[in-house]
């Protein structure tokens, strides 16, 4: 146990150093985007104010803003825009492809740490868990980072626009937005759903990764096939009108457990009899 928490801490130091300062960018070009959003949004209230004579001076500004009513909500300044949603896919596109390089940093480095990994006296797949628990810790902390952000900015808000323009300030209808409510579901089998499409791509694209260093160009087409095939039959599962929701739901878990499933005992046959340095 101690060398497997080693090798994720190893992986994880790693990265970090890279992966740290891009979520605080992401962070903080979402700040800026809703100071700019509410500045933008106060000062036409303003100025439609003036034109309008609602008011005489800066005395009566809050008659103004009493006489527009509850205008705006949530969604007026938190919504799903291009800055919250594409970094956010942004950052997970950036970890996905960080999965295929964790394993070719290996061969490929400086050091060649292949060679060491595999002279260590343990289990081969301690190696294989190790980068998998660390992929999915990266994914879990870009999520929890674009909740947290949304608090923040949810904040910010509530700091800066008067309550008498919000309809309805509640935190838990940011996530009524369709494509909020996509990336993150509220519904437990959705999140589950999530979780075991996620492993088996993960697993798929390790298993792609391993078939490649095991028998070079047949190897990578055919991992590439069966991520592919792994992600067509979940388009057919709710696209096709076959299945009703509960039974898609049914069969993409299944589907996704049977793949997560093959792809880790496949992946244990290559890493401990074909892979070599």
């Amino acid at each position: 146990m101690r060398k497997f928490i080693y090798l994720v801490n190893t992986e994880l130091n790693r990265v970090l150093k890279f992966f740290i300062p891009t979520l605080i960018v992401y962070v903080a070009l979402q700040i800026i985007q809703i100071l700019i959003k509410i500045s933008g949004v106060m000062r036409n209230i303003r100025e439609n104010a003036y034109s309008n004579k609602v008011v005489g001076d800066m005395m009566n500004y809050e008659d103004a803003i009493k006489s527009i009513g509850k205008a705006y909500n949530v969604h007026s300044f938190l919504d799903a825009d291009s800055i919250i949603i594409m970094g956010f896919l942004l950052i997970i596109g950036l970890i996905l492809i960080y999965s295929i390089f964790i394993w070719y940093r290996e061969w490929f480095g400086n050091n060649r740490t292949i060679y060491t990994l595999l002279m260590i006296p343990m289990e081969r797949m301690k190696i294989y868990y190790a980068k998998l628990l660390s992929i999915i810790l990266l994914i879990g902390t870009a999520l929890g980072t674009l909740i947290i952000s949304f608090f923040i900015n949810y904040m910010i808000m509530l700091w800066r626009v008067p309550k008498d323009l919000i309809e309805e300030a509640a935190f838990s209808k940011l996530f009524q937005n369709y494509i909020l409510s996509t990336i993150v579901p509220v519904d437990y089998r959705d999140f589950l759903l999530y979780i075991v499409i996620g492993l088996g791509l993960l697993t798929g694209i390790f298993l792609m990764v391993l078939l490649e260093r095991s028998y070079r160009f047949k190897g990578l087409f055919a991992g590439i096939t069966l991520i592919g095939i792994y992600l067509f039959t979940y388009l057919l599962i709710f696209e096709s009108g076959f299945f009703f929701i509960k039974e898609a739901l049914i069969v993409s878990l299944a589907w996704g457990i049977l793949n997560f499933m093959g792809h880790v005992s496949w992946s244990k046959r290559l890493i401990t009899k074909k892979i070599s340095v």
